[in-house]
């Protein structure tokens, strides 16, 4: 059988739907994980000084609840953590994987 140049041998494939745009936060975690986890430091300090300053008991095991003072250390370490977290926000030095102890130039 014959078939003519201007006729199509095959159906157009269909459209595929965009991909979304939140798809690529995995593959971006360098630019959003010091963002988390400073919010994540700073909510629970102010859970843990709540806690302490309204006389909460939180239990430490089941007999035996944490102390205030135990609990504004806590508070403390997780802004400490939240800023340690913001500092160490920088660019990464270049994309794509690197030996340990090798350097490309």
């Amino acid at each position: 059988m014959v078939v003519p140049a201007t006729t199509q041998t095959h159906e157009r494939a269909p459209r595929l739907a965009p991909t979304p745009r939140w798809t690529g936060w995995p593959r971006r975690w360098p630019e959003w994980a010091p963002a988390a986890a400073v919010t994540c430091g700073a909510v629970y300090a102010i859970v843990e000084a709540t806690w302490a300053v309204t006389g909460t008991t939180v239990p430490f095991t089941p007999h035996t609840p944490y102390s205030p003072v135990v609990q504004l250390i806590l508070a403390g370490l997780a802004i400490a953590a939240g800023i340690a977290c913001r500092a160490t926000r920088r660019q990464l030095d270049r994309p794509g994987r690197t030996a340990v102890g090798v350097r490309s130039s």
